[in-house]
């Protein structure tokens, strides 16, 4: 139990807006305390998203995949993807 209060999602278009909009309400209804905040995704990357990551990553070389992720973090998503 970390106490948190403060819920931290990003958004990319009207269609998740909608989505985490109806988390924050039953997030609400559970827990009062709690606020959502929300950060909006720049343009460059309102098209990404995790499924788009897993797809792809089996299929792009590093640079390729480095357009949509961190470099760092290329050689542990492949790992985790691949268990």
């Amino acid at each position: 139990d970390c106490e948190a209060r403060v819920i931290i999602r990003g958004v990319r278009s009207l269609s998740d807006m909608e989505a985490e909009f109806t988390m924050t309400l039953a997030n609400r209804k559970l827990d009062p305390d709690i606020e959502t905040v929300f950060l909006m995704a720049d343009d460059e990357f309102s098209h990404v998203s995790s499924s788009l990551i897993k797809e792809i990553t089996s299929l792009a070389g590093d640079q390729e995949l480095s357009r949509f992720v961190p470099a760092s973090i290329i050689s542990d998503l492949r790992n985790r993807l691949s268990q």
